[in-house]
């Protein structure tokens, strides 16, 4: 798979993401992982924490720049602390 291909499907799956993330009204509980429940927005904290570490991941490996600002950093890891 080409880089090119790669970023129109991260792209397609981010606004689907985005999309289905403003569905639910509230913040509902749902079951996420095997038989564990959370609030939604611990399940999109998930996700964006899981895009900044793998983007950083990507970065470094690739010789390339990739800051995690603090705000985005501290947004993901305080969605989590229901588990």
């Amino acid at each position: 798979m080409y880089l090119p291909d790669l970023i129109t499907r991260f792209k397609a799956g981010e606004e689907a993401l985005v999309g289905y993330g403003r569905t639910p009204e509230g913040d509902p509980e749902v079951e996420f992982f095997k038989s564990m429940k959370g609030p939604f927005s611990t399940v999109l904290a998930i996700e964006l924490s899981e895009v900044l570490v793998h983007g950083y991941d990507i970065a470094k490996a690739s010789g390339l720049d990739w800051n995690i600002p603090g705000d985005e950093a501290a947004l993901a890891l305080s969605g989590t602390f229901p588990l």
